[in-house]
């Protein structure tokens, strides 16, 4: 699952990089840790609540917790998020190493939305979301930006406790 995790933030991390990286993109990545569990759970219920046919996918914290923390510590070298190039080859390996599954694709583009939106989406983070999304094989865009609402929101309330 790190391996899966691990390709997810790289890409979500590399749309919020396609306009230089703010110190409010990388912060909120800090946040994901407590965030992203959550969602994922509710987001579940959810889909299952409404009926609808997914492959549920159980979260593995230690391994989500692991690949962010080796995200933040990497070298520049092993995948600096601003050289990426999102393209259609790139795109393809990210698919293969995430796979298919319903919700971990649309983590993936939820969390990039999520990062942009810590300083504001620009046409060039739109444009590489807009990149990311049809470079996945099984995202819905309503799922994706739900998902990215509710870390945004859970963020806020943990601050708010603070």
């Amino acid at each position: 699952m790190k391996e899966k995790y691990s390709k997810i933030i790289e890409v979500s991390m590399s749309v919020a990089a396609a306009d230089g990286i703010s110190p409010n993109e990388l912060n909120a990545s800090l946040g994901t840790i407590a965030s992203v569990p959550t969602v994922l759970e509710a987001i579940q219920f959810a889909l299952e609540k409404n009926g609808l046919d997914f492959e549920t996918e159980e979260f593995d914290l230690y391994a989500w917790t692991d690949a962010l923390t080796s995200s933040i510590s990497n070298d520049i070298e092993e995948g600096d998020p601003q050289i990426i190039e999102l393209n259609s080859a790139y795109l393809s390996e990210a698919s293969e190493v995430i796979g298919h599954g319903f919700i971990l694709n649309n983590l993936c583009v939820g969390l990039a939305i999520y990062f942009c939106a810590q300083d504001g989406i620009s046409k060039t983070e739109a444009e590489a979301i807009r990149t990311v999304s049809k470079g996945l094989k099984n995202v819905d865009g309503k799922v994706a930006l739900m998902m990215a609402n509710s870390m945004q929101q859970l963020l806020d309330s943990i601050e708010d406790v603070d």
